[in-house]
């Protein structure tokens, strides 16, 4: 089998063109305390302020993660309170810890 090479009077091209292609992405930590206390990146939220800040951050960046960490204290309610916020407010990509 033989191979053909084709000439070309253009140099070699040294460089690679390589354009980094970045995804930029937000990931918000929300804290649901003992007590029913939840915090979006260390502010305190009542669940209703909570998913209305929640709908503006991901009205701003689409592609926003939430990871949920549920100290162990904390009341089942107040992990359910913040998954119906983060629902509500349309996230899509949640992780809970």
């Amino acid at each position: 089998m033989a191979f053909a090479s084709a000439a070309s009077d253009r140099p070699a091209i040294a460089d690679i063109n390589v354009t980094p292609l970045v995804d930029v992405m937000l990931v918000l930590l929300i804290e649901v305390e003992r007590g029913d206390v939840l915090r979006l990146e260390g502010q305190a939220y009542a669940p209703a302020t909570l998913q209305a800040e929640l709908a503006r951050r991901q009205a701003q960046v689409p592609e926003l993660v939430l990871k949920i960490a549920v100290d162990p204290q904390a009341d089942y309610q107040g992990a359910t309170n913040a998954l119906a916020a983060a629902e509500r407010a349309g996230v899509a990509n949640i992780s809970i810890e």
